[in-house]
């Protein structure tokens, strides 16, 4: 049995995000040739739709790192998002000189922590793909919690709106670029 090791499990948004390392020292012509074969290797595998990978952002990560997005087919004609996160950073470490760092992008983030005095001693964000419900999520949390009558079925009553934001076509539209990328790939709602 598997034990959940964070607050809120990560649902399975379809996408898987991360870093790859390399050796190093690599040099831009180095990275690129690592980027490729990172791209080859994702793609590889029947379960991935799209990936993107991005190296030479030395302004953001270090020269010999690269960022990567993965689509992955709908949830129900492939297996969890979880054993496909495993799988694939198996398979970018047989990559010589590769490192991965992956994790399934979440569904919906709830961020909790400490900030400066000036805000108040905790910080609470919630995130999600679908702006109107984030809006009216985070209204009711905030009325409840001022109240101090927020209870883990408040909590798991978040969880069933999660089930709502729909098909990942939609959601993946909502995101810049994207909706973009669909219409080139002939890419419709129920396909993604």
């Amino acid at each position: 049995m598997a034990v959940p090791k964070a607050f809120l499990p990560p649902g399975d948004s379809g996408v898987v995000t991360g870093v790859f390392v390399a050796r190093e020292g690599s040099s831009p012509e180095q990275m690129h040739s690592v980027q490729d074969r990172v791209d080859e290797v994702l793609l590889q595998n029947p379960n991935v739709m799209a990936s993107i990978e991005v190296t030479g952002l030395s302004q953001f990560i270090a020269s010999n790192q690269g960022v990567m997005f993965t689509f992955l087919k709908p949830s129900g004609t492939r297996p969890p998002i979880q054993e496909e996160v495993a799988k694939m950073m198996g398979n970018m470490g047989a990559i010589p000189g590769v490192m991965a760092f992956l994790r399934p992008f979440p569904v919906l983030e709830i961020s909790t922590g400490a900030t400066n005095q000036n805000q108040g001693q905790y910080a609470f964000s919630i995130s999600g793909v679908n702006p109107a419900q984030v809006y009216d999520a985070s209204a009711k949390l905030q009325a409840k919690m001022e109240k101090g009558t927020f209870t883990l079925d408040d909590f798991m009553s978040q969880m069933g709106q999660v089930k709502k934001l729909g098909p990942m076509g939609r959601v993946m539209g909502m995101i810049a670029g994207m909706a973009e990328m669909c219409k080139q790939m002939n890419m419709g709602e129920g396909e993604v």
